[in-house]
């Protein structure tokens, strides 16, 4: 699909809540650190999970697919090791398997794709050492060349983790030694995402004692399968995109919803009803209904993927809204910041750009966007879909398949509430 074309569009109807690639990707490697079998209801079809499919497959583990579960037996520790590992375009899955991989005594090359190949990995360089693991390269770009293994140490002092999914990566590692660690870090980012990292942990038997997101105490413990299926939450990332679509031009319900979720991006409800759009939360759904919208402020530091889809709302929102951490926009699939700022300049909103805060006004007549560039950004093309609302002339997409990364059934969902 090259591209498709979108009009002005009232938004009606209902639609299940895509699956998360984020906690699929989670389950996935710790049941490679089982050596038992892991019952998983909930098959994430996006590109990056089926990436991790192929990962803990060249590891070891062996998948098995029936009509609605996936079975997985997982190794242990008794990683098999490939002479190459590629983790295709998904950040996630290189900074969580960099440190299980470095597990093993075997050398590895770690390669990628796309833009994950300039997405520096500086914060492996500055840690993995320290434990022992040997890296080849100077440049902390993929591809690398690792070999551990990991060593074990009872205290372990990070000056600061800019991304959780580092911390992921390396809490789920530490926690397959067995062996009781004192991990100490500073401006730990993304914490919702830790949390989720955290209860996943306990469910697969290792139960981390946390304070305040600065010290964790990972005890001696093994990993052990779940004695049932365990159940692959909704993604509140691409759900947040359809509620928001709702409160902009119309009225949705969205189900399979999982109000308890550790996921950061469960703060869009708060977030429309700060806004004025009126919302019906019930057991497993939630239904969000277009009102008269004020100014909102919002710190997405713990939640950078809600940013283009707030700033798509920010423009429809009367007043002036306030989106604070600008700079996690950096090291995505694109230079996600610049690229808000450009398509902001373009449609003619009043904008500021000061102390990591992003400033909006409200703009009555948008600029319209005949071609809308996705710059090979799955957010960024979503974020598209919301700025064509209230468009009076087409919009052409290009390359909207970037979306499989993360939502691999988007445009279907779109065109299904689309009227």
């Amino acid at each position: 699909m090259s591209s498709i074309v979108l009009q002005n569009s009232h938004i009606q109807g209902n639609v299940q809540a895509p699956l998360s690639k984020s906690h699929f990707q989670r389950i996935l490697a710790l049941a490679l650190l089982c050596e038992s079998t892991t019952e998983i209801q909930g098959i994430c079809n996006s590109a990056d999970s089926k990436a991790v499919i192929n990962i803990i497959q060249a590891l070891g583990a062996l998948v098995k697919v029936n009509a609605k579960n996936m079975f997985v037996q997982g190794v242990g520790k008794q990683l098999k090791m490939p002479a190459t590992l590629n983790f295709e375009e998904s950040g996630l899955a290189c900074r969580m398997f960099t440190p299980i991989v470095a597990l093993s005594n075997q050398k590895i090359k770690l390669t990628a794709t796309g833009t994950l190949l300039k997405r520096p990995l500086k914060l492996w360089w500055d840690i993995l050492p320290k434990l022992g693991v040997q890296m080849e390269e100077k440049e902390p770009f993929l591809p690398f060349y690792l070999q551990g293994p990991l060593q074990h140490q009872s205290q372990i002092d990070i000056s600061e983790s800019e991304s959780s999914q580092y911390f992921t990566g390396l809490l789920f590692a530490l926690g397959a030694l067995g062996k009781e660690t004192n991990l100490h870090v500073k401006n730990l980012k993304s914490t919702p995402y830790i949390a989720l990292s955290l209860q996943m942990m306990e469910t697969f038997g290792v139960q981390v004692k946390e304070e305040n997101f600065e010290t964790f105490q990972i005890p001696a413990q093994n990993y052990k399968s779940p004695k049932n299926a365990i159940i692959t939450e909704n993604d509140w990332s691409g759900t947040a995109v359809l509620l928001t679509a709702a409160a902009l031009a119309g009225e949705i319900q969205v189900t399979h919803i999982d109000h308890q979720s550790k996921q950061a991006d469960r703060a869009i409800v708060a977030i429309l009803k700060q806004v004025g759009a009126e919302i019906s939360v019930h057991e497993n759904n939630i239904v969000v209904e277009k009102k008269a919208l004020n100014a909102f402020y919002f710190d997405a530091t713990h939640a950078p993927d809600l940013f283009p889809t707030l700033a798509a709302l920010a423009i429809r929102c009367h007043g002036t809204s306030q989106i604070k951490g600008f700079s996690r926009l950096q090291t995505k699939e694109s230079d996600r910041g610049a690229v808000i700022l450009s398509i902001l300049q373009t449609i003619g909103t009043s904008h500021t750009l000061e102390d990591d805060i992003l400033s909006i006004s409200f703009c009555e007549n948008p600029n319209p966007i005949s071609l809308w560039d996705c710059h090979r950004d799955h957010r960024i093309a979503m974020m598209g879909a919301l700025i064509s609302l209230h468009q009076k002339t087409p919009m052409q997409i290009k390359d909207p398949s970037v979306v499989h990364k993360s939502y691999a059934h988007f445009w279907q969902d779109w065109q299904k509430i689309s009227k």
